[in-house]
């Protein structure tokens, strides 16, 4: 019998995310179409469109996101999609950008694909500290 992968394993699990007192989950992974959309719109590619049209676009797109777990926040009449736009509606632009890169805080949404981190110096032996006088001090250990 063949070896099994099991790539329902890779999905990360949904998240949860909370605007204006309000809980919404959204998907691990985001839709593919909802993620060229929201880099189109965070890079400004918008066309002509004014900050306030931009603005309004990129909080339909949150819209749209919640709206895949919670699908009250699709129906423009109702209760829940006028709590989530208000909600929206107190960010400016910087903020929206902003709650879209915290839900989804490994995406670039730049274009860049993100350099990892540098890895942090260890303190292993050999290293210099300084004393609470100023001396300095080897962590090192002599044999004599």
């Amino acid at each position: 019998m063949p070896a099994l992968i099991d790539l329902d394993k890779l999905a990360p699990l949904d998240l949860s995310v909370k605007l204006g007192g309000k809980t919404y989950r959204v998907p691990g992974d985001p839709p593919s179409e909802w993620y060229l959309q929201i880099t189109q719109l965070a890079s400004g590619a918008a066309g002509d469109a004014d900050d306030a049209t931009q603005l309004g676009m990129l909080q339909g797109a949150i819209c749209d996101l919640l709206a895949i777990r919670q699908p009250a926040v699709a129906n423009p009449g109702s209760a829940a999609h006028k709590a989530l736009r208000k909600g929206l509606s107190e960010l400016g632009l910087i903020t929206t950008l902003k709650v879209i890169g915290a839900i989804y805080a490994d995406l670039s949404l730049d274009g860049d694909e993100g350099e990892p981190d540098p890895p942090k110096p260890s303190r292993g032996a050999g290293t210099t500290r300084r004393s609470a006088k100023g001396r300095s001090r080897t962590n090192s250990r002599s044999t004599s």
